[in-house]
């Protein structure tokens, strides 16, 4: 892999399909939890027909390359989210074109940071607002995603799917992503199944890494109430019939008991009353639902009421000393509350915007309690890692 020739546009040593396809069978075998997924999803056979096929492309395969030698954060997360949708893909069902698309929109999604041309890169890099963040970064302003896009369409101009497919990698269900006002309704089956696990790596980048996915099932669990229902669900039943099936059960001793109960009366005291605070904001803002900020936030208030009362988490007689909870009922309640900071801390996003606009006609000092509010439920429930999104 010497780069002596001169750039990568000029030379031939770089990943071809069988150096590619060894990549795929590294990265997953050096993770247990990747290992027993891949046990039972059996994709390995069908990336390396998939690693063949894309290898005919030359400019892609230069790509990679770049991507591969500049930062092992976004190589990795290449892989990582192309054999997901691939593995997900498979579990629901969707023929082989489909399979073939979403692995390639995993694998090239953050191509654009690593194209030879840079001709596209530097003209959107020029657009004002443009926000274009390198070697494993992203945030929701960056337009990475665009000039992925905008490579997809130079080298697979008869793609179209798969030219919008990396174009919304990074949107959000509430239209909050990148690019900005897409909205759930607006994301078809496979947007949603390259946008989750985009954001289950985001949530293994904060858990440890990817030997830890099994961590992120409360999150995808509380994310199948909120939002990509048929995604979320498939994906935490693949991830529990998997990697939980011989794990045994918790049980806590008494006192262990009752010390999660006493502190879920107190996460369930200070989330209504950060609930009733958001809630009555809401209705300040009614009028005004037309406006994609509003709109979002009152969303965001909507699904966060409609998980508290489905999950009956703000029932706090549930959590009396003598209730008879059992052990995986706590344990679900303990998953719930441990994943709750990450649909609260979108409201840190939303609420300053409403603070410092006018136009909305909002009291800065109720505006101002609401997000102390969010601050101290955040607090509350936040133990030892807390989701900034």
């Amino acid at each position: 892999m010497s780069n002596q020739g001169g750039g990568l546009e000029q030379m031939g040593n770089f990943l071809h399909a069988n150096s590619l396809m060894s990549e795929y069978r590294f990265f997953i075998e050096r993770y247990e939890s990747l290992s027993v997924i891949e046990s039972h999803a059996r994709c390995l056979p069908i990336i390396s027909s998939l690693c063949s096929a894309l290898g005919a492309n030359v400019e892609a395969m230069k790509a990679i390359t770049r991507m591969f030698t500049a930062s092992h954060i976004d190589f990795d997360r290449a892989l990582f989210c192309s054999w997901f949708c691939l593995v997900q893909a498979r579990k629901l069902g969707l023929n082989e074109k489909h399979q073939q698309t979403l692995f390639n929109a995993g694998l090239l999604q953050d191509i654009g940071k690593y194209v030879v041309d840079d001709s596209v890169a530097q003209f959107i890099r020029n657009m004002p607002g443009a926000n274009v963040l390198p070697l494993g970064r992203h945030e929701l302003s960056d337009s990475h995603p665009l000039l992925s896009s905008c490579f997809i369409e130079k080298h697979f101009p008869d793609d179209t799917v798969l030219r919008e497919l990396v174009l919304h990698h990074h949107a959000n269900a509430d239209g909050s992503g990148y690019p900005s006002d897409v909205l759930e309704s607006q994301l078809g089956l496979d947007d949603q199944l390259l946008i989750v696990a985009n954001q289950l790596c985001d949530r293994i980048d904060i858990l440890g890494c990817y030997s830890d996915i099994d961590q992120s099932l409360p999150y995808i669990k509380l994310a199948s109430l909120l939002y990509f229902q048929r995604v979320h669900v498939s994906c935490f039943r693949l991830l529990n019939d998997t990697l939980m099936s011989s794990k045994k059960p918790l049980c806590y001793s008494s006192n262990e008991a009752k010390s999660m109960l006493s502190k879920n009366v107190e996460r369930a005291a200070e989330l209504r009353t950060c609930i009733d605070s958001l809630v009555a904001l809401s209705g300040d803002l009614i009028r005004y639902d037309f406006d994609v900020v509003v709109r979002g936030i009152r969303s965001n208030i909507e699904r966060l009421v409609f998980v508290a009362n489905e999950t009956g988490i703000l029932w706090e007689g549930a959590f009396s000393p003598d209730s008879n909870i059992s052990d995986a009922e706590l344990s679900e309640v303990e998953g719930v509350f441990h994943a709750l900071p990450e649909s609260l801390s979108r409201f840190k996003r939303y609420l300053p915007q409403l603070a410092n606009k006018s136009q909305y006609g909002l009291s800065k000092d109720r505006t101002n309690m609401v997000i102390a509010n969010v601050d101290k439920c955040l607090k509350k429930l936040t133990t030892r890692r807390q989701f900034t999104l």
